[in-house]
């Protein structure tokens, strides 16, 4: 297993945990991981993204050039990203974010989540970015989900999940069944 993906969008919209979600899991099975994150100069509302490596064996490098799985939060971010996709890869789409798409290449699987729609229906709109995992986690199972509840337990530590893990763990369900 090899896999090279990029998490972008806005400052508070959770980009670099869905990334370090994603490598901690990986760990958490055995593998290996890089996670290189990328923000602007405010962090809340500015630009983040994170690049992810997951793989079986050593990586070389935690750059990440051409994705095979891109995850979009924003409109900017799917402007700047989408066409680094690699070849036959996967771009995961917030489509509540989305006013206007650019020509998306036929090469590539576009999967387009209603995140925002579904987080707020759940009752907070911050956990975007677990629903944005659930629904990563359905095509794409590069961890089981309970890593990635055990990865997002160690992110935020025991004080503070304890109190963002009941909803976050309903957002991953959620974006689960929503994909």
């Amino acid at each position: 297993m090899y896999h090279e993906i990029i998490v972008s969008g806005s400052g508070g919209q959770g980009v670099l945990v869905l990334g370090q979600a994603l490598a901690i899991g990986n760990i958490k099975n055995g593998g290996k991981s890089t996670w290189l994150p990328a923000y602007g100069a405010t962090m809340r509302g500015g630009t983040a993204n994170c690049s992810v490596v997951l793989a079986n064996s050593e990586i070389g490098s935690p750059m990440v050039e051409e994705p095979n799985i891109l995850i979009v939060l924003n409109q900017p971010s799917l402007v700047k990203f989408a066409p680094q996709v690699a070849k036959n890869g996967i771009l995961f789409i917030n489509s509540d974010a989305i006013e206007t798409y650019p020509k998306i290449r036929e090469d590539i699987t576009v999967i387009k989540i209603p995140a925002l729609s579904i987080a707020e229906e759940l009752g907070n709109k911050r956990c975007i970015n677990t629903v944005m995992l659930g629904a990563v986690l359905k095509k794409c199972p590069l961890v089981s989900i309970e890593r990635a509840l055990q990865a997002l337990q160690e992110i935020w530590g025991e004080k503070n999940a304890a109190k963002l893990m009941p909803i976050n763990e309903k957002a991953i369900h959620a974006g689960y069944e929503a994909c």
